[in-house]
């Protein structure tokens, strides 16, 4: 922008564009486009709401609470609850903390530790840990579980938290306290967690409810018509559930769906059930049998039977319509019949998630699952869990196609037509919906992939993990992606498909470099590059070389990566690709800037950025951006006009996509410019908004960069007199 005299102004952006709100003005010297520090997220309060019918406990909550006050000031108070299944664990940990939520000011969070079948043990403890580090506004890019653990403790330090981790065992506990004094923790486990102890846990062995609780929380669920005058009939109720409140909640709940007579009628059913505790699984399926056959029809009796088997621990309507073939409307009908019969416990809604969740209690997925053994063919089991792993398999590809859309496009095997899921959440954004809705499902994936290998549906396998690329690549998931890409190789190699075997094993180089594995790195690039040779595949040839030289940089090996960049420099300009051409010379440029040679980076950088804002890919757009301003600084000075528009390109670019990663790069390069020109003040600003963004997402960097602010002169000092 430029004024020709008085009162007259020219507009003028050449080779740029401004993606925010414009305002006319006279003449402007310089811009500077900044990007906010994304906003902190909501306190979470993730803990359901204890229900009306609550009943007793009082004797447990007064230990609990003398247990809490008996916490040295230094420590966490930690409260251990085991007992069986179906005897009130959860709810009594739930009650207590929300009757404590003033004493946890900084939220509540809430894990379930039980794991679906296949899924390794570090990867429930991994999954979580991520879990948490999200709700407190951190988006991990670490993988390891020490490493993860490390940082929950940091990032919960010196707030006051409540914690409830369901069903855990002792080893996972550990890695999931938080760091610092004031916390409330409850673990809840099926067996006593004497190792705990030692962390001065106060254990609580529960027990089932007493009698004549048992019998007020039945009438306070049947309603007080029905209950008045049957105190005997609730006393045998009560008796033949063994007093444990899954047991007494579900029968409650099937009695009070009944015609009058329904508790006189469910007593004379259960009555040759065993009372001893003993048999509380007995006593357990058969209530859950009753409530079953008491559903009001055969679409919800069948959708019960059929999602136990579907390898998800997460339900809404979406799920279900494909996994028990119903239109939306059925499928959310279903899911509110389980659920007023208790067979489904909710979750409320979330995030990505289509209406309301749902998940089954650990006691009653067993009995659904042996009702469909019983009741469903192997091909209606069958189709249930593929129905469901075609439409992740369907829904992830379309994310992939808008949050990736230059990621290899690969065939799909699909048996039927899938819905499309509507990424827009209202506000006209369908790359911000298929974000939210892939970080929502990325759980659900990993689930299907183990179960599909187990079932050798070898397509199914490598597809999932192809179409998964958005989520590996945005949540920096390494280890989850290196284990699930693992999976994806020997399906491609079962199928006999070269391209997938090729695609499986580049993209899983990405992950093992994110792992810093650079060894395994070059093994699996190297099969690729041997692969893609035989094949004369030259695209994938040239990805192969550009990912070995990736890993021989990652080793030091400066010589060697730079010989296999200007290999792959060449293949993909014989092929014309010139996006991929832009990041090899990225890569190039970046090498040639940290020897010094300004002139080379620049030669690099500069038809990088061009190709890259043409292909539209504004991410790498950026990063060609700010390495040709840093390459631009030396010739030019860090504060010339040239510099500067690029870097509020860059900035504008990165803004755009999200991605912090970028924009923490860009100050810091800020700062190191402020910094060379002496201005200290500017860079410790710069600097320290870097870190804030930098310790939401990557731990070494924020590391780091804190290290570098301690070395910066302090430019307030008085001066010599």
């Amino acid at each position: 922008m430029t004024g020709d005299r008085a009162g007259t102004t020219r507009n003028s952006l050449e080779h740029a564009y401004v993606g925010a709100p414009v305002v006319q003005a006279g003449e402007i010297r310089s811009v500077h486009l900044h990007a906010p520090v994304p906003a902190a997220p909501p306190t979470p309060w993730q803990l359901l709401p204890v229900p009306a019918t609550w009943t007793d406990r009082k004797a447990a909550l007064c230990e609990f609470n003398e247990a809490a006050r008996a916490c040295p000031d230094y420590a966490s108070a930690l409260v251990v609850i085991s007992g069986p299944g179906g005897v009130g664990k959860t709810g009594l940990a739930t009650k207590w903390l929300t009757d404590h939520r003033g004493d946890c000011p900084d939220g509540q969070v809430y894990a379930e530790l039980t794991g679906p079948p296949g899924e390794p043990a570090a990867a429930v403890v991994r999954r979580v840990l991520r879990y948490f580090l999200r709700a407190l506004g951190h988006h991990p890019d670490a993988d390891d579980v020490h490493e993860l653990a490390a940082w929950w403790r940091s990032a919960s330090y010196g707030r006051r938290l409540g914690v409830l981790l369901d069903n855990a065992r002792a080893d996972q506990v550990l890695a999931l306290l938080p760091g610092g004094p004031g916390h409330l923790v409850v673990v809840t486990s099926r067996e006593p967690l004497d190792a705990l102890h030692a962390h001065g846990a106060f254990s609580y062995d529960l027990e089932p409810l007493e009698p004549a609780a048992a019998e007020r929380l039945m009438a306070r669920i049947a309603g007080r018509d029905r209950s008045r005058g049957q105190r005997a009939v609730l006393g045998t109720i009560a008796a033949r559930c063994a007093y444990l409140p899954l047991a007494l909640v579900v029968a409650a709940t099937s009695a009070s769906a009944r015609s009058a007579g329904g508790l006189s009628s469910l007593a004379h059913t259960l009555s040759h059930t065993s009372t001893s505790r003993l048999e509380g699984t007995r006593t357990v399926t058969s209530v859950l049998d009753q409530a079953c056959d008491g559903l009001p029809d055969n679409t919800a009796r069948r959708a019960y039977r059929l999602l136990s088997m579907v390898p998800l621990t997460e339900f809404d309507t979406d799920v279900v319509a494909n996994a028990c073939d119903l239109t939306p409307d059925q499928a959310a009908a279903a899911l509110h019949r389980l659920a007023d019969a208790r067979l489904l416990e909710p979750l409320g809604s979330r995030p990505g998630r289509n209406g309301p969740s749902y998940r089954f209690h650990d006691e009653v997925r067993p009995h659904a699952q042996q009702r469909a053994t019983q009741a469903d063919s192997t091909n209606a089991i069958q189709g249930a869990v593929r129905g469901t792993g075609e439409w992740l398999l369907a829904t992830f590809t379309r994310a992939e196609r808008i949050l990736t859309p230059h990621h290899r496009t690969l065939d799909r095997t699909l048996t039927r037509l899938i819905p499309p899921v509507n990424f827009d959440q209202g506000d006209g954004d369908e790359q911000r919906g298929a974000r939210v809705w892939v970080e929502a499902h990325m759980d659900d994936l990993a689930q299907m992939v183990r179960e599909a290998a187990r079932r050798q549906w070898h397509p199914m396998v490598w597809q999932l993990v192809h179409a998964a690329w958005p989520g590996f690549h945005i949540l920096r998931l390494h280890e989850l992606s290196y284990e699930l890409h693992r999976l994806g190789v020997a399906a491609a190699e079962a199928c006999g498909n070269r391209m997938a075997q090729r695609e499986m094993l580049t993209t899983g180089v990405i992950a093992l470099r994110g792992l810093r594995r650079f060894a395994d790195g070059l093994t699996w690039a190297a099969r690729a590059f041997a692969l893609a040779r035989e094949d004369g595949e030259r695209r994938s040839e040239g990805q192969a070389t550009h990912e070995m030289a990736l890993c021989a940089k990652g080793q030091g090996d400066q010589v060697t990566a730079v010989a296999l960049l200007r290999e792959a420099l060449e293949i993909r300009q014989e092929i014309r690709d010139r996006r991929a051409t832009a990041l090899t010379r990225i890569i190039l440029g970046q090498i040639e800037l940290e020897n010094g040679r300004v002139t080379q980076a620049s030669d690099h950088a500069g038809p990088a950025h061009v190709d890259l804002r043409a292909a539209g890919d504004r991410i790498n757009a950026g990063r060609a951006a700010l390495l040709l301003a840093e390459a631009y600084a030396p010739p030019y000075g860090p504060s010339s006009a040239r510099v500067r528009d690029l870097l509020d390109l860059a900035e504008a670019d990165f803004r755009h996509m999200g991605t912090l990663s970028g924009q923490a790069r860009l100050l810091r390069v800020r700062g190191n410019f402020a910094a060379r020109e002496d201005d200290l003040e500017g860079a410790r600003g710069y600097y320290t908004k870097a870190l804030a963004l930098y310790q939401t997402f990557s731990a070494h960097d924020a590391d780091e960069l804190a290290d570098l602010l301690k070395t910066l002169p302090d430019q307030r000092a008085s001066p010599a007199l």
